[in-house]
């Protein structure tokens, strides 16, 4: 990416988050970077990506802005499923110039089966990117024609599906302190019927494209993604603390001992990040590797992937919290850069996946 797109996109994500979503001209340059379609399979106009490339790009995109990179890789997310539908089906939602879908993993919606098809009711209340998707995904719990719920190996049976934009009800819900201009409202779906090539399950053996990122495992490939998010956001925060903790400023506030304790600080969370960043990428290039070379990922290697993204998370998150006061009320400045990448990092760290695992 260049300088100059950089500094473009830096200038339109106060106008979005204004808006309260992307703004048309930054819309056009991801579609003109194909950055919805990083995991969309070639022969639905494409653009399909190295899970590795792709970690390292949304990282980057959210350095530059929290709400610009969330949305990127939550609609390109989405854009995978491309990799398990039906080639008929992907064809047609794949295949518009402006393609972006928003959708929800949250169960929150019921679909009967009714003859070849399903009748989906259902709400479900994030779903980033909406107010400019081509089309939206949902899961759902399973019932049969009798209403009653199905299950698979003794639990509930959830199934994905996939609808036109026309078939949904938007909701003007998103209301965070943060992620403003991601727009994740939530949307309605009342006794719509689709038929089945419509629904999919993202197993790597149901995958209907051979790309080797769709052998890799659904959660491990939300959390690195998500996690990458994250670890930008903090960069971008840094970025700011270096610049705003410097000498001169500093010691206008604090005493000399003080300046030099949040100097400290602030070099301890530089090295604590980048060591953990190291392991995640690390990481996810070790698990990628054997998606590469088609080979089943061991069970205790997954375990780490996602163990490594939480740690990210959380030690750039202590970290952000550690610094935050020293900025004084400046840093409490809503219309300020760095208030609104504290209000990013701390509305997209509220996201379930990104919690490290609580014990007993």
């Amino acid at each position: 990416m260049t300088a100059e797109e950089i500094a473009l996109i830096r200038k339109l994500v106060v106008k979005s988050e204004k808006e309260k979503k992307l703004t048309d001209p930054l819309l056009k340059l991801i579609e003109d970077k194909q950055w919805f379609r990083i995991f969309v399979p070639t022969k639905y106009n494409g653009n399909v990506q190295p899970l590795t490339r792709v970690v390292a790009l949304e990282e980057h995109l959210a350095h530059i802005d929290g709400s610009l990179g969330w949305t990127v890789t939550l609609c390109s997310g989405a854009g995978w499923f491309a990799g398990f539908l039906p080639e008929s089906v992907a064809t047609e939602f794949m295949g518009a110039r402006n393609c972006c879908i928003a959708g929800s993993g949250a169960p929150t919606g019921t679909a009967r089966r009714s003859g070849n098809g399903f009748i989906v009711n259902g709400t479900w209340k994030y779903a980033t990117g909406a107010p400019h998707a081509s089309s939206f995904t949902a899961n759902c719990f399973i019932l049969d024609e009798k209403g009653e719920p199905e299950t698979e190996n003794g639990a509930p049976l959830v199934r994905a599906f996939i609808f036109r934009r026309e078939e949904v009800w938007p909701m003007q819900n998103w209301n965070a302190i943060g992620m403003i201009a991601s727009a994740s409202h939530g949307f309605e779906i009342r006794d719509r019927y689709v038929d089945g090539e419509r629904s999919f399950n993202i197993r790597p053996e149901a995958a209907t494209s051979d790309h080797p990122v769709f052998q890799y495992p659904f959660l491990q490939l939300a959390e690195v993604t998500l996690a990458a998010n994250i670890s930008g956001m903090v960069r971008h925060f840094l970025d700011i603390c270096k610049a705003s903790f410097a000498a001169e400023a500093l010691e206008k506030k604090f005493s000399h001992r003080q300046s030099e304790r949040i100097r400290k600080d602030l070099e301890t969370a530089e090295q604590e990040m980048e060591t953990v960043r190291n392991s995640f990428y690390a990481a996810v290039f070790a698990s990628w590797e054997y998606c590469e070379n088609a080979k089943a990922l061991p069970d205790e290697l997954l375990s780490y992937v996602s163990r490594i993204s939480k740690l990210l998370v959380s030690t750039g998150i202590q970290w952000v919290d550690t610094l935050y006061p020293y900025g004084g009320l400046g840093f409490a400045d809503r219309d300020s850069e760095v208030n609104r990448v504290w209000r990013d990092i701390h509305t997209a760290g509220q996201h379930t996946l990104l919690l490290r695992d609580i014990e007993n």
